[in-house]
C-alpha cells in the first residue's frame, strides 16, 4: 500500500533589513543602500528551502507484492486501477515502454497494456509465481495485449456470425470445415461457428493465434472425442489454459472476477464458452457469446443472464493462443 512520507511545513519572512544615508545637500546623488544581514537571517533564509525540500521527498510506492496477500479484495480483478497505476511495476513498466522515444510498435505499449501487464503480473503472485517486473515485463506486456486484442475482436464481430451445435469431427461448421477439411477460412461476418469457435477464431483474427496452431489443438480434440468425451474435454481446456483457472460465485461480492481476455466456461467447455470483455453489468461480469440467444449471433451479456440458460460453475483463466 501508499505510505504517506512525514511532512513538516516551514514558515520563516526574510528578515533582510535596509538602511540608507542620504545627504543634505540639494541635487546630490544618494549613495546606494546598504544591506545588513542579521545573525537570524541564514537560518531564516534556509527554513524556507529546508521545506521546499520536505515537500518534494519521494513518498514511498506500493508494490504489487503488497496484495499477494490472503485478502479477497487484493485479486487482480478487484484492485482498482488507482492502486495499480501507484505501484512500481506500474511505473517501471509506463517508463520503459510507453515513455520512450521509438517509433517500433512491438516494443511500445498503451496504458492501458501495462494496467493489464500488472493485473496478469498480480494474479501470477498469488497463483504462487515469482514475479519480476524488470525481467519479465515485456512477457506479462505480450499476454497483456493478447488477451485486450482478442476481446476486441470479439467485441468488432457483435451481430455478427452464426451459431451451431457442433463437435470437432462433424465439421458441419465453416471453422470445422477451414481446420479440419482445408475448407475457407469462415466468413467474420457471416461464417458458422459454435460459442468455443467464436473466441478462437477471434485470437485469430487478432494476430495471436495461427491457423496451423489451432488446427494442432483442434484435430487432437477431435481425435480424443471419437474414444473418451470428458477427457477430451479437459484436455482441450488445458491446451488453452494460461496459469490456474478461478471461479466466479455471483452470490459472493468478494469473488474474483474475470479480466478482460479471459475465457469464461460455464460448467465445462462442451456446454458453453465465453469471452470476457472486463465490463460489468449491476456487478455480474460482462461478455461476448456465440449461442442460441439473439437470434444465434455474437452479442454482449453476462454471467447472469446466461445462467438463465445454463449452469456453472462459472469458471474462467487467461488463455494460451501461442
Amino acid at each position: 500500500m501508499k505510505v504517506p512520507a512525514q511532512r513538516s511545513e516551514g514558515h520563516a519572512a526574510s528578515n533582510l533589513s535596509q538602511s540608507s544615508q542620504g545627504s543634505e545637500q540639494e541635487g546630490k546623488s544618494l549613495a546606494p543602500p546598504a544591506f545588513q544581514l542579521k545573525a537570524s537571517s541564514l537560518a531564516d533564509l534556509v527554513s524556507p528551502v529546508a521545506a521546499l525540500a520536505r515537500k518534494q521527498a519521494p513518498v514511498q510506492m506500493s508494490r504489487l507484492g503488497d496484495y499477494n496477500d490472503r485478502d479477497a479484495q487484493h485479486d487482480a480483478s478487484l484492485v482498482p486501477a488507482a492502486e495499480i497505476r501507484a505501484t512500481e511495476e506500474f511505473i517501471l513498466l509506463r517508463n520503459t515502454y510507453i515513455l520512450v522515444p521509438t517509433t517500433d510498435p512491438s516494443t511500445l505499449y498503451t496504458e492501458a497494456e501495462v494496467l493489464m501487464a500488472c493485473r496478469l503480473m498480480l494474479r501470477s503472485m498469488r497463483e504462487g509465481t515469482a514475479v519480476d517486473a524488470s525481467t519479465q515485463g515485456r512477457l506479462y506486456l505480450d499476454r497483456a495485449r493478447m488477451q485486450l486484442g482478442t476481446a476486441a475482436n470479439a467485441e468488432s464481430m457483435r451481430n455478427n456470425l452464426s451459431w451451431s451445435a457442433t463437435f470437432p469431427g462433424q465439421n458441419n461448421t465453416d471453422f470445422g470445415r477451414w481446420l479440419l477439411d482445408s475448407g475457407p477460412e469462415p466468413d467474420a461476418g457471416t461464417g458458422v461457428m459454435n460459442c468455443w469457435e467464436l473466441v478462437m477464431f477471434s485470437a485469430f483474427r487478432a494476430g495471436f493465434a495461427s491457423k496451423a496452431g489451432l488446427t494442432t489443438i483442434y484435430r487432437q480434440f477431435a481425435n480424443g472425442l471419437t474414444t473418451d468425451v470428458p477427457a477430451a474435454v479437459t484436455t482441450f481446456e488445458n491446451a488453452l489454459k494460461q496459469g490456474r483457472e478461478q471461479v466466479f460465485d455471483p452470490r459472493n461480492p468478494d469473488s474474483p472476477k474475470p479480466l478482460r481476455g479471459d475465457l469464461v466456461i460455464f460448467n465445462t467447455l462442451a456446454a458453453h464458452v465465453a469471452i470476457a470483455t472486463g465490463g460489468d453489468q449491476t456487478g455480474s461480469p460482462e461478455l461476448m457469446s456465440l449461442w442460441t440467444q439473439n437470434s444465434r449471433r455474437v452479442y454482449q451479456t453476462s454471467v447472469d443472464r446466461l445462467l438463465r440458460d445454463t449452469a456453472g460453475p462459472v469458471r474462467f483463466f487467461s488463455p494460451r493462443w501461442s
